[in-house]
Order: C-alpha cells, then sequence, then structure tokens
C-alpha cells in the first residue's frame, strides 16, 4: 500500500488511507504503547505521535504513504510481550492503480501486519560516508531473483569460520516470518531447506554472513534477517535513464 506510484496518484486525487493501530500487551506485556507513525501527506512529511491502550485500536490518517514506525528508546526497552497490530481503516482511493507488470496494486491486504520487538532496530549513520552504486533492480525483480538461490545462516566455527551454513531447520517462528513475507512456497520440506534467498540472523545481535557483514568470530554477520540476490543480477547504471 505504500509503492511511489500509490502515494502520487493519492497525492494528486487527494484520496488517502487511514490505518488502525491496536496494541495487543499479550499476557505479561505493559498497559501501553507509545508508537510514531512517519508518512507523507499534501507533499509534507507527516508524523504522527500516539499512545495506544491495549485492546483499544485508534485509526489515523489520511497518509499518501507510510515509511516507517519509530518507537523510543525507553519503549522498546519496556517492550517484553505483546505486537501491534496494523491494518487499513479505510481507503478512499478506489481506482485500480497498476504497476510495471500490470497488477493492480491498490488491494488492501487480508491480514493485518504485527510488529513484535525484534522487528525494530537503532538505525545509525556516520556523518560522512560515501555511497557507491553497482547497479539497480525493482522491487519486483528484486522478489524473483532472490528465489533462485538458497537460505542460510551463520557459521559454524568449530566447522568453519568462513561458510555459512543451509537453513535446514525451519522453527514456527520461522515459518511464520516466511510465509508473513509472502515466500510460503519456497520452504522445501524433504529435504528441509528454504528455497529463497534468505539470510538469517540468530537474534541476539549477529547472523548469516556476507561480504558487508563478516563473520568476526562472536555476533558478527547481519543483525536482521534479510532478502539478498547476487551483483550478477542488477542491471547495469548505464541502463538506468534518468530525465532532467
Amino acid at each position: 500500500m505504500s509503492s511511489s506510484k500509490l502515494c502520487l496518484v493519492r497525492e494528486e486525487e487527494g484520496k488517502g488511507i487511514f490505518l488502525k493501530l491496536t496494541w495487543q500487551p499479550g499476557f505479561i506485556g505493559k498497559s501501553n504503547m507509545g508508537i510514531s507513525i512517519v508518512g507523507e501527506w499534501d507533499n509534507q512529511v507527516s508524523k504522527t505521535v500516539i499512545m495506544l491502550k491495549g485492546g483499544k485500536p485508534k485509526i489515523l490518517g489520511p497518509f499518501s504513504c507510510i515509511s516507517s514506525f519509530q518507537i523510543s528508546h525507553e519503549e522498546y526497552n519496556d517492550w517484553v510481550n505483546g505486537t501491534i497490530e496494523i491494518g487499513i481503516a479505510k481507503n478512499e482511493l478506489t481506482k485500480q492503480v497498476l504497476n510495471s507488470v500490470r497488477r493492480n496494486v491498490n488491494i488492501i491486504p487480508a491480514a493485518c501486519m504485527t510488529l513484535e520487538r525484534n522487528d525494530f532496530c537503532n538505525l545509525m549513520l556516520p556523518n560522512d560516508y560515501t555511497l557507491y552504486l553497482i547497479g539497480w533492480l525493482t522491487k519486483e525483480e528484486f522478489l524473483e531473483a532472490c528465489k533462485k538461490y538458497t537460505g542460510w545462516v551463520w557459521p559454524y566455527d568449530r566447522v568453519s569460520r568462513f561458510n555459512n551454513q543451509a537453513w535446514e531447520q525451519i522453527t514456527d517462528d520461522d515459518r511464520k516470518k516466511i510465509t508473513r513475507a509472502g515466500f510460503a512456497d519456497c520452504i522445501q520440506e524433504k529435504p528441509r531447506l528454504v528455497k529463497a534467498g534468505w539470510l538469517k540472523t540468530t537474534g541476539r545481535g549477529g547472523g548469516a554472513c556476507c561480504y558487508v557483514y563478516p563473520n568476526i568470530g562472536s555476533n558478527g554477520g547481519i543483525k536482521e534477517t534479510n532478502l539478498y540476490v547476487l551483483a550478477q543480477d542488477l542491471h547495469t547504471m548505464e541502463e538506468l535513464c534518468i530525465e532532467t
């Protein structure tokens, strides 16, 4: 619901989406949860800070798109149990909006998006850095290209510090997250394997390794479970047409 094309059409027609957020504290979770919703409306950044009470939904909007959800450091530290459920309460734009493969992307998801504590991380960038672009890929192409590969988890140091292990042990939580991301058909049972390009985190500060996040012996590798493709899957920068 937050593709760039949808955002532009909503802005042009002044028809936005409204979110419904609900804090489900669970058995031992805190009664309230503060969260910030960052998006866009009327060509301006729209940031809303709210306090959710357990089991009582709040409706917010309009937004032309949503870019992120944020919580404070204090809320994160106090978060022991519970989930934030996010759904679409209202979509004012009713007409079809087609993407590059002629698929209508203006469709309300059938299920809510659920955020858990592990879905949040602290994003910190250095003040001065250089960004190198080696190629580009559309989202649709990326989601297809990653299915050519298999899933990996962190190295078993006693065997090799330099080689990830195949993602063969699939927990109930793994299955839930992979299915929620739309990759249920990539879970192979015999032999058990994740048949898509996933790099898994340990959940304790490290995970599967790559050339950007290598194994350093302890807590190396990626901090979040991520999809991957290889450089060979990218279009060259010369293919990217930029209009000025």
